[in-house]
């Protein structure tokens, strides 16, 4: 269980723009120009900047991606215009942009991580890394776990990390696995 203290929230990725009360002069400037409003999720600004930094090869911090992620969350709305976004904000921090990247690959299938459960035997991990391998998936990251787990005192338990093609490819190691003897099951 996690306690929060009052009014904790997680800090917004767009923090640039996370303001309670426009000040007096973009007040007036949106009194007179402001026609319609799109509010976007910081999952969103994730996705724009990832976006920006994958298609694009700009970078882009939360703030200066907001357009952007209007834009990719509703596309209609600019159908036959002529649309000018402002990207801006380079100065995003290194580890945010590395976590927004690595996020983007889950929620794309291209990294996955899975539960295996095995005997607990000499070469069970070359037969389990040759099988992702051999599949085309390739091991970004793993945890052989023979202490901290329900399962039975002659079996192991790996929580690997697997960089796939996609998710539909990392359906087909997960069966490849299982053929193989491995108790296989996908978290992410």
């Amino acid at each position: 269980r996690w306690f929060l203290p009052p009014n904790a929230g997680t800090p917004p990725i767009a923090e640039g723009i996370a303001v309670k009360n426009p000040g007096a002069l973009t007040r007036e400037i949106l009194k007179t120009h402001l026609h319609d409003m799109i509010a976007v999720s910081d999952d969103q600004i994730e996705s724009a900047i990832d976006y920006l930094l994958t298609h694009v090869k700009v970078v882009a911090e939360g703030a200066g991606a907001t357009g952007v992620a209007a834009l990719l969350l509703e596309p209609e709305l600019f159908v036959g215009r002529t649309v000018g976004i402002v990207i801006c904000g380079a100065n995003i921090d290194s580890r945010v942009l590395s976590s927004i990247t690595l996020r983007s690959l889950v929620r794309q299938g291209k990294l996955v991580q899975l539960k295996i459960q095995a005997y607990d035997s000499p070469g069970t991990l070359s037969v389990f890394s040759k099988i992702i391998g051999d599949s085309g998936g390739n091991i970004f990251e793993l945890n052989h776990q023979r202490l901290f787990s329900l399962i039975g005192a002659k079996m192991v338990e790996i929580d690997a990390m697997v960089e796939t093609r996609n998710l539909q490819h990392a359906q087909e190691i997960i069966e490849k696995l299982q053929l193989g003897g491995f108790l296989t099951r996908l978290i992410y």
